[in-house]
């Protein structure tokens, strides 16, 4: 794509990560639009729970865009790529902006996060300005600013205000 420019590897296409929760739906009345094979509609599965550390890690290195959200804009901005992860993994548009999907799911405690788990921070004044998704083992994934783009980043190098939930799931 004109002026995009990719940096580090990219993730294949499924994850890695080790699951021990199932999926059960999504929170707030979400809703998919993913089909079976004869076009029927379907509900979320696990295969879709891992696409969405793969799709979201496959952006690993891309530039930081204000406003994106695909990679047509050459990049993402931080809720673009949280928007593009769920809408390519599980077929649901979420809110567009980090201050809109900030009112999704339920809250959870950093000691109980799940890959997928959305982790937002606020000013001194409780704004939201910026979300990001939790990956696995202490990381997650962000559109950081237009020096460092894509990233993984540790929790303990720059912690979130507070984290929702928006994948239910059940240990298996």
């Amino acid at each position: 794509c004109k002026g995009h420019r990719r940096r580090g590897n990219q993730v294949g296409r499924r994850s890695a990560y080790k699951l021990k929760y199932e999926v059960t739906g999504l929170a707030g009345g979400l809703k998919t639009n993913k089909t079976d094979e004869e076009g029927n509609p379907r509900e979320i599965n696990m295969e879709d729970y891992t696409d969405l550390a793969a799709f979201a890690t496959s952006k690993l290195g891309y530039n930081y865009v204000w406003g994106g959200e695909s990679d047509a804009e050459g990049g993402y901005d931080c809720s673009g790529l949280i928007y593009y992860a769920y809408q390519q993994a599980f077929g649901v548009t979420l809110p567009r902006t980090s201050q809109t999907q900030q009112y999704l799911g339920t809250e959870v405690a950093f000691d109980d996060l799940q890959m997928g788990d959305l982790l937002f921070w606020q000013d001194d004044n409780g704004d939201t300005y910026h979300v990001a998704m939790y990956l696995s083992d202490g990381y997650y994934i962000q559109a950081a600013n237009s020096q460092k783009g894509v990233i993984i980043t540790a929790m303990d190098e720059h912690t979130p205000s507070f984290a929702k939930r928006i994948i239910n799931t059940q240990e298996r």
